[in-house]
């Protein structure tokens, strides 16, 4: 005997909220070339190819539309539009929520989907996608599109893959959130893969991530958005993906790739300039640090240096100053190779200076210069260290002579490099 005294479910709740679609009768009636889908319904798709004909469907707040699995619930769509009029198959103005399908282009000058908010964020106006395979039979030139977005909550897009799209999805007004892509490859597309609309720029509160496959054809982009889509560091996250080809990958800002500036987090990808919030400096002549006074510190003048991979961060005369508001579980690392007096002991320092110049010392080694009497061989030491790097933060090494007043030397190849944790 059950021992439960009410059913799991209320009564009727399969045949309330949800509907199993074989064919287009199955969904309510058109209103012109308009389907609206019933709100708080959940259409699933039994059906391996469904065609939708001239049919726009429509979505409700809640209303949802689901295959059984991508390789045996699909839906086509076999009547074109023009190049100034797509052919919409897919429109919401609240939710757009979709999963587990198969998609067919058959046909010429369509949009697969369009999501336009009213501007306010109130229970969601979300555009999410999981589990797709897109497919356009039609050769090149053809005007077929995955979607336009514009003044939503959020996206997001997982385990996704298209073949032979001429623009993918392009993103516009204000977003209450951010957009998310998982897990998504683009095979033989071409056009604006991800960007923002030129007329209407799109501008995320939250984060814009992707670890997309991209393979970029000359004259087509990856990434196109502009700086002011990001008002927030850190927010344009390109990490772990995998973009080629002869076209532009991520567009410029101000002639200077994204990755350098504050707004953006990428790492760890292939093909796409990578990055780190940090910066690595290698002096390219020696310092000479003059010591007036026994047991006073001084700040090692870096000359010259080669720059690398100067991310969030401006250097200047071996001083870095951290020029983000995200805060930084940073490692440290410092080599140098320092002459002197024979037998002189010499202490070396990472120091951070806070934007009250309040200075905080975060590692010291010591080490004895050896050889003559007169000057001494090249001593080394390396100093590893971690630390919390706020906006305006400087670093700095510092050096002091506790056996004297004579000089010390840093040699050329002295190496400093500030990452991520």
């Amino acid at each position: 005997m059950s021992h439960f005294t009410t059913p799991l479910l209320p009564p009727n709740f399969l045949y309330d909220t949800i509907k199993v679609v074989q064919t287009l009768e199955n969904f309510p009636e058109p209103v012109g070339n308009e389907i609206t889908l019933e709100d708080n319904t959940i259409y699933f798709i039994d059906n391996p190819k469904l065609d939708i004909l001239q049919y726009t469907l429509v979505f409700n707040q809640r209303s949802q539309i689901n295959g059984f699995g991508q390789n045996v619930s699909g839906i086509t769509s076999t009547v074109a539009g023009t190049a100034l009029n797509k052919k919409v198959n897919f429109k919401s103005g609240k939710n757009l929520f979709m999963n587990d399908l198969e998609l067919y282009f058959e046909a010429n000058h369509q949009r697969m989907w369009e999501c336009i908010g009213d501007g306010t964020v109130t229970e969601g106006e979300s555009f999410e996608l999981n589990r797709f395979n897109i497919i356009n039979v039609q050769a090149a030139g053809h005007g077929c599109e995955l979607g336009y977005i514009k003044d939503i909550r959020q996206g997001f897009i997982g385990t996704f893959s298209c073949f032979n799209v001429e623009n993918g999805f392009i993103c516009a007004g204000a977003w209450g959130g951010g957009f998310r892509i998982t897990d998504t490859i683009f095979i033989l597309s071409s056009g604006v893969f991800f960007g923002s609309d030129a007329s209407d720029p799109v501008t995320f509160q939250r984060r814009f991530a992707s670890n997309a496959n991209l393979t970029v054809p000359l004259g087509s982009i990856g990434y196109d958005f502009p700086q002011t889509s990001f008002p927030n560091d850190g927010q344009y996250q390109l990490q772990n993906g995998n973009s080629r080809g002869d076209g532009t990958l991520v567009t410029l800002w101000s002639g200077l790739h994204p990755s350098t500036y504050p707004e953006s987090n990428f790492k760890d990808n292939t093909g796409i300039i990578n990055s780190f919030p940090g910066v690595e400096w290698i002096s390219t002549s020696d310092n000479i640090v003059t010591i007036s006074t026994q047991n006073v510190w001084y700040k090692v003048p870096i000359l010259s240096a080669t720059v690398k991979d100067a991310t969030w961060v401006n250097y200047a005369n071996g001083e870095v100053t951290y020029d983000s508001d995200n805060v930084l579980d940073a490692s440290v690392i410092t080599r140098i190779s320092a002459v002197g007096k024979s037998n002189d002991i010499v202490e070396i320092k990472l120091v951070k200076e806070d934007a009250l110049a309040v200075q905080t010392d975060l590692i010291v080694a010591t080490i004895t210069i050896q050889g003559s009497a007169a000057q001494g061989r090249a001593e080394n030491v390396t100093i590893p260290t971690t630390a919390m790097i706020t906006k305006d933060d400087k670093l700095s090494v510092w050096v002091r002579n506790t056996s004297g007043t004579s000089d010390v030397t840093i040699l050329e190849g002295a190496n400093f490099i500030l990452g991520q944790k």
